[in-house]
């Protein structure tokens, strides 16, 4: 199936394929991290099938220079909360850990970075062998094939939570890891990836950022004292659907790691509150979308909506730099509603100017063109009506009504 159904994007039929000693080990890691349940008595890895790992990622330094890996990594390095035995904290050090007659792995700190789900073993070639993945590798020890084996190591999710990504809760008490998925990364995640880590006593969020990116006052000080207020994230992770890897997902976001507890809740409630009205816009635009274009009875049954997910897609890539610029703007800064309505006419240009793009492209359906552009001005006029009163709605400002031809001032559409 996966190579009838042009699936094989990150694994490739080869035959006779060898690989260098130091790339299966990295192959076999990243088969850990990412690991998914195959069937019974296979296990997914500590975070699930592709977990979104979350990085600080300083690009300068106070002095406009570009700053080094060992830096970069240095950043991401957090204090242990507890002492480890080394001779059970790593997997080469102590015996296969196996979940046979439902077995849990207890909450080891570093098994966050070591866990071993999956059970594999390598063979080596009997002669020393060039890398068929990265020919700039000189020829050594190679492996050519591998096993696998069920019941690996399980590991409960109340027990671990891994420190480079965001959790959600679930359920009372039970936090999940949060997945790569079609449209990851896009402006209305950035609420949740940067969420405060800590937790009042009794109190459970529904959102827990990365525990790398909330940093104590002193590592705090230190930071922006070398980097700068302006910190980004590299934020990261497999797309996988029924254990199939679809998609590789990446971007560098701002985060508010080198801010202070206050600035960085305020930003943080800003952009929830924008990121709120934008999916109201969105689904207002959705619903327009589907009125316009879909003849509603078809034969005398009701017709399946259509999905517009290019419009979605739309929606939030265009409207994606202006939120940057908007939280850029609030750095030291109280939130004016000023702002707040600058935010609600973009959104009211971008919704009206895609809803006449996106319905003038769309093929009409059977009743033809004069049936289309009936639903198409009703459509029109109902988002038009609900709109703007919608968005002060959620930014919690006074009524104001940007028409459709009025352009916002600083707000160009691609």
């Amino acid at each position: 199936n996966t190579i009838d159904g042009n699936k094989a994007l990150f694994s490739k039929p080869i035959e006779n394929f060898v690989v260098r000693d130091i790339t299966a080990a990295q192959m076999i890691l990243s088969f850990q991290i990412n690991g998914v349940g195959r069937g019974p008595g296979f296990r997914t890895g500590i975070r699930g099938g592709g977990p979104i790992c979350t990085l600080l990622w300083p690009q300068k330094r106070y002095n406009d220079l570009n700053t080094t890996l060992f830096e970069k990594i240095w950043t991401n390095v957090i204090n242990a909360t507890e002492k480890h035995d080394l001779s059970s904290a790593f997997p080469w050090c102590r015996k296969t850990l196996t979940s046979e007659n439902d077995r849990e792995a207890s909450g080891v700190e570093l098994w966050n970075f070591w866990a071993t789900p999956s059970r594999v073993r390598i063979f080596e070639t009997s002669s020393p062998s060039a890398c068929d993945l990265d020919r700039r590798l000189p020829i050594g020890n190679a492996v050519d094939s591998y096993v696998t084996c069920s019941y690996g190591a399980n590991y409960p999710s109340q027990l671990f939570r891994h420190p480079l990504t965001p959790y959600y809760l679930k359920s009372p008490g039970v936090y999940l890891p949060v997945h790569s998925k079609a449209g990851s990364l896009g402006f209305q995640e950035w609420p949740l990836l940067v969420s405060p880590n800590r937790q009042k006593v009794n109190d459970e969020a529904s959102q827990l950022g990365a525990r790398v990116l909330d940093l104590s006052q002193d590592r705090r000080d230190v930071v922006k004292k070398h980097f700068g207020l302006r910190i980004a994230m590299w934020v990261f992770g497999f797309e996988i659907s029924q254990a199939t890897a679809e998609a590789w997902h990446e971007k560098f976001l701002p985060s508010l790691a080198a801010l202070p507890p206050h600035d960085a809740a305020r930003i943080h409630s800003f952009a929830k509150d924008l990121v709120s009205a934008a999916t109201v816009a969105n689904d207002a635009l959705k619903r327009a979308f589907n009125t316009a274009t879909t003849n509603p009875v078809n034969k005398g049954k009701p017709k399946e909506k259509r999905k517009p997910d290019a419009l979605v897609a739309a929606f939030f890539n265009r409207m994606e730099p202006s939120f940057y610029r908007k939280l850029d703007e609030v750095i030291g800064l109280d939130v004016s509603i000023e702002l707040k309505r600058v935010w609600a006419k973009e959104l009211v240009y971008t919704v009206f100017d895609l809803f006449d793009e996106f319905t003038q492209t769309t093929a009409p359906e059977s009743d033809g063109r004069l049936a289309r552009a009936e639903r198409t001005s009703k459509a029109d006029g109902d988002l038009r009506r609900y709109l703007s009163r919608a968005l002060n709605d959620a930014l919690e400002i006074r009524s104001e009504t940007p028409s459709k031809a009025s352009k916002p001032k600083n707000s160009k559409p691609k």
